[in-house]
């Protein structure tokens, strides 16, 4: 962990620092390694600004190994660069020195620190010639002010210090910027002398023990500040643990000769150490404490005998009515922690608030981001350090020794591995047809997960990484491994997020050349798939970014036209899932089955109305739920509604499809509290403990409900750090251990069913899919009854409903149209179906072909319209909503229309005024159409009447609900009506109190827009 480095570097400092009295002793800071300075900029803001870029190690005849950062601006660009250094600076500095040589164009450089509450400080802005000699800058720490930029509600520089960043000003586009340095160094006073004398450390220990020691230390010269003191545990010249030793008197009372004697200290080796050697050391602040004869601060050498635990099983299995996590053999309600600041305060909270299973970033190769976990695989062969991944572990354990972990395994590529895989690395096409190397964060390439080179290698870190846990003392805490990669650790693939089109890599177009031929199997089929006589599966190669931006008729891609698109959009998404099943299996055999394997996946519900839907490699679900050696699927929780009132708790994916195949779905909860420093509203923050709390209740209202997983993402630290939340955070975990032992059985009776790879014949970045999906969410799930979301895969397999919605069957396969026909044909069910079901046909875009799934015809006009409805009828289901008009406003493209006789006119269309609702009764089944998406839920809410639903409460309230759990998050206060499907008792499990209820339901009294949960016996 960065601070941990920062630490080490500042003891060796010590150790070199030169006796004497007064002057200053340079300490360094951090040196040429690459791998601890970032740009801090993605790769889209990369390429806008940057011509060139480069920060890498190279030799000086004068210097030895010093760091080059070299640079062009483009010419829009403005007028700065800057490189940053996250290490952390502890306490003040007397000045900061680099010592340097411009050996490129000249510029202005300047200093910036971060204070850890975001405030930025700089100092004078020095001139580099042109080419200069090696130099000294210095900055002394009183010249540093608050940035124009930026704002200090104190104006005060207060450490610690999350970092610093060196910035280029002056620079000019057309120029070439290289600055070379050895690195950065701290100037501090020369620290006191204190002499140490210790006795009672024994040779040898076992982990979990304990033992006495005396202390006592003499000053040779006056500590002017107050320091504390610390006995540590260090291996490999790196503190891995510390106990605080109290002082009886400030140091800066002890007298220059004075000998302090300590109290006793009894040490408790820590249970999950490692076995092997440690020096045992006696840190006093900043002073140079030394014993006769051993290193700066050392007392003994301490020899650890590891313990030896079986490692943990988890297994995610059903159990009353709902995948749940088991942990050696006892079900658990998965309530979970989960931060990028892995702080022991933090953990210590939580596990007193009861939840003792958590998650922190970690790495068995290199995450993008070397802030969250440093480079675990240094290079070719078994050469690994997994120090990171003990020290994180250790100090979780030490924070809450009930504590179970599933670390975040970022799976990426090491440094030296792309440089032996050039061809394997991910290329964009930016527009002008030459393809690019794609950059990530901290300007690094990226791996094709087409590589098989890369599957095979990324798979050996993997097991390596799950041997060093299984062989380690904390194996019984482990409870599995969240594999993630991407470009926000979400498996997107690379570019989606940075709107690049990816990937031309060498390696990606002979995978899908491969994938190509595994689908048609021969030349003909593929030219008569793709309409063109002169392609084969030899030369066939990844569609141009103009193909890929392009459309043939607005929404919708032409099925033979643009097959080579939709293909790409498919081989994307597979590539994605085969990955990660390959990675899954990994896990599996390594642990015999005994750990979870998770994933971030299937973010149909989330990446919309943007190139991303198609680009980002999510459109292949069922590679993911299919495989059996996935155990939990998750993502955060939606973006798109996170407002009290008028919002929507719903996940990124498919629930239940995910629950449907024996997964466990797990909630990231990354809602913004009070205590967060961003502007309310973003991310669904609100000013006010009051109503975070209430954004917290209904998220847990609809975790609950579903009967799912979910951890709190404490992603930048604090942010649950307030005593009342963390009792409600407290009440929260307890309810959910009660509902594993209770019947959790699905009730809901509708289903929005929605098809990914339908998707896949959509124009990127199409602007319907909002509407289609997200807002049609939003207006279903308010309509006072629990509903269930579905892959169209799983038509068959699905439980029966009363109401189906089909948001988008565009493009069913036969065996699916056969399905859909024999799962809502039959037992009055009703199927609504929305814009464009079944239109694409046999290669081609054929709306007559709607008949088979609707049981009527539809027309189609080839242009764009807003597709807006007014109903018009009475007679029917939605009568009393004659002046209703619903749908966007927005023109899209191509309009469809019902198109038939035998059907009941509900609404017209207002771009054609040909009819845009409709329905037609058959004998055991009815069907409804609406041109329109965005049906609302005062429409939804009367057909799912027609149907039988149930209806717990009042539109714009919404439900999550199973056999023993109602949910309601309401839209607006008041006096309710709950409506219970049978008589029950029924308790509010946030008061414990009886709720008086009748046959039909109870009335409550709801005082604003917050959630209730109770339980139905």
């Amino acid at each position: 962990m960065p601070h941990t480095r920062a630490c080490w570097i500042w003891v060796v400092a010590l150790c070199a620092a030169a006796a004497g009295e007064g002057g200053l002793t340079a300490l360094p800071y951090v040196g040429p390694d690459p791998a601890e300075w970032t740009t801090a900029r993605d790769a889209a803001r990369l390429a806008e600004e940057l011509v060139a870029f480069g920060v890498e190690a190279v030799d000086d005849d004068a210097e030895g190994r010093v760091l080059r950062w070299s640079f062009e601006m483009r010419p829009a660009a403005p007028r700065f660069n800057d490189l940053f250094c996250m290490e952390p600076i502890e306490r003040r500095f007397a000045a900061l020195r680099i010592h340097l040589r411009n050996a490129g164009a000249g510029f202005a450089l300047a200093v910036k620190l971060l204070e850890a509450d975001g405030s930025e400080y700089t100092a004078r802005r020095v001139a580099l010639d042109t080419n200069g000699d090696w130099t000294d800058v210095e900055w002394p720490w009183t010249e540093f002010v608050v940035a124009p930029w930026s704002r200090d509600d104190n104006d005060t520089l207060n450490p610690p210090l999350r970092g610093l960043a060196l910035i280029a000003f002056d620079v000019s586009p057309g120029k070439q910027y290289d600055l070379r340095v050895t690195g950065v160094e701290l100037m501090r006073e020369t620290p006191p002398i204190v002499d140490l004398k210790a006795s009672g450390v024994p040779e040898r220990v076992r982990a979990g023990d304990e033992f006495g020691m005396d202390l006592s230390l003499t000053p040779r010269s006056p500590i002017t500040e107050d320091a504390a003191c610390a006995v540590e545990l260090a291996r490999h010249g790196r503190p891995v643990w510390s106990h605080p030793v109290r002082l009886l008197r400030p140091t800066s009372e002890w007298r220059p000769g004075e000998v302090i004697e300590l109290p006793r200290q009894t040490l408790r080796v820590p249970l999950y150490l490692w076995g092997g050697e440690y020096d045992v050391r006696v840190v006093l602040g900043d002073c140079h404490v030394r014993r006769e004869g051993h290193p700066a601060g050392q007392v003994a050498t301490l020899e650890v005998q590891q313990r030896h635990p079986r490692p943990c099983q988890a297994q995610v299995r059903p159990h009353n009515g709902v995948p749940t996590l088991f942990i050696n053999g006892r079900p658990n309600s998965a309530m979970s922690y989960m931060t990028y600041q892995p702080t022991p305060r933090y953990f210590g909270q939580f596990g007193e608030a009861g939840v003792h299973v958590y998650s922190f970033p970690s790495t068995c190769t290199r995450h993008t981001w070397q802030s969250f976990a440093r480079q675990a695989w240094l290079a070719p062969g078994d050469h690994f350090d997994f120090s990171q991944l003990d020290e994180q572990v250790l100090r979780i354990l030490e924070a809450d020794p009930e504590a179970y972990v599933f670390p975040r395994v970022y799976v990426n590529s090491p440094d030296w591995w792309d440089k032996e895989h050039p061809d394997d690395l991910v290329m964009y096409d930016d527009g002008t047809g030459e393809p690019k190397l794609f950059l990530e964060a901290e300007g690094k390439p990226c791996p094709s997960w087409a590589s098989q080179a890369w599957r095979d290698d990324a798979g050996y870190a993997l097991r390596r990484y799950i041997q060093h846990v299984r062989s380690s003392p904390y194996a019984d805490r482990v409870l599995g491994y969240h594999v993630a990669s991407g470009t926000t650790e979400e498996w997107m693939y690379w570019g989606a997020n940075e709107g690049r089109f990816c990937d031309y890599s060498p390696v990606a177009r002979q995978a899908f050349r491969r994938w190509l031929r595994d689908r048609y199997g021969s030349d003909a089929a593929l030219q008569a798939a793709w309409g063109r006589a002169d392609v084969t599966l030899d030369t066939a190669d990844v569609p141009s970014f103009a193909r890929r931006s392009a459309t043939e008729h607005f929404a919708f891609r032409d099925p033979t036209a643009a097959r080579d698109v939709i293909d790409l959009h498919l081989f994307l998404a597979n590539i994605t899932t085969e990955a990660i099943r390959a990675l899954a299996r990994v896990v599996k055999d390594e642990t015999d089955g005994q750990a979870l394997m998770g994933t971030f996946y299937g973010y149909v519900l989330q990446l919309v109305g943007e190139q991303r839907q198609q680009n980002a490699g999510h459109l292949d679900l069922m590679g993911v739920l299919d495989c059996p050696d996935i155990d939990f699927v998750t993502s955060p929780t939606s973006y798109a509604f996170r407002t009290l009132g008028d919002g929507y708790s719903h996940f990124m994916s498919l629930l239940d499809s995910v629950k449907l195949h024996g997964k466990l779905w797990f909630d990231e909860n990354d809602i913004r509290t009070w205590l967060v420093d961003a502007p309310a509203g973003q991310w669904g923050r609100y000013d006010t403990f009051e109503d975070s709390l209430r954004m917290q209740q209904r998220e847990f209202a609809n975790v609950i409900g579903n009967g799912c997983g979910m951890w709190w993402f404490d992603m930048g630290g604090g942010w649950y750090d307030d005593e009342r939340m963390l009792a409600a955070i407290e009440r929260m975990r307890a309810i959910a251990d009660e509902t594993v032992h209770w019947d959790r059985s699905p009730v809901a009776e509708v289903a929005m069913v929605v098809d990914d790879a339908s998707l896949a014949a959509m124009q990127t970045g199409n602007a319907i899919s909002w509407p289609l999906l997200m807002q049609q969410m939003l207006e279903l799930g308010r309509i006072g009854a629990p509903i269930a979301t579905y892959a169209l895969a799983d038509i068959g397999a699905m439980p029966d409903m009363k109401l189906y919605l089909f948001a988008n069957a565009f493009a069913p396969t036969e065996d699916q149209v056969e399905a859909i026909r024999r799962k809502v044909r039959r037992n009055g069910a009703w199927a609504v179906w929305i814009y464009a079901p079944g239109v694409v046909d046999g290669g081609q875009l054929r709306p007559e072909a709607a008949e088979r799934l609707t049981g009527f015809r539809l027309g189609m006009v080839d242009e764009q319209a807003p597709l807006t409805v007014s109903l018009t009828a009475d007679g029917h289901a939605a009568t009393g909503l004659r002046d209703m008009t619903y749908g966007p406003a927005t023109a899209f493209g191509p309009v469809f229309f019902a198109d038939d006789p035998d059907i009941e006119a509900w609404g017209t269309l207002g771009a054609n005024a040909k009819c845009g609702l409709a329905a037609r009764r058959f004998h055991d089944w009815t069907s409804v159409y609406s041109a329109a998406p965005a049906l609302p839920t005062a429409l939804l809410r009367r057909l799912a009447a027609a149907a039988g639903v149930h209806l717990y409460a009042d539109a714009g309230d919404a439900v999550y609900a199973n056999r023993s759990v109602l949910a309601v998050a309401f839209g607006s206060p008041g006096e309710k009506v709950i409506r219970l499907p049978h008589p029950a008792t029924v308790t509010d499990l946030m008061t414990r109190q009886r709720i008086p209820a009748g046959a039909a339901g109870f009335a409550v009294t709801v005082p604003d827009v917050s959630a209730r949960i109770w339980r139905l016996e």
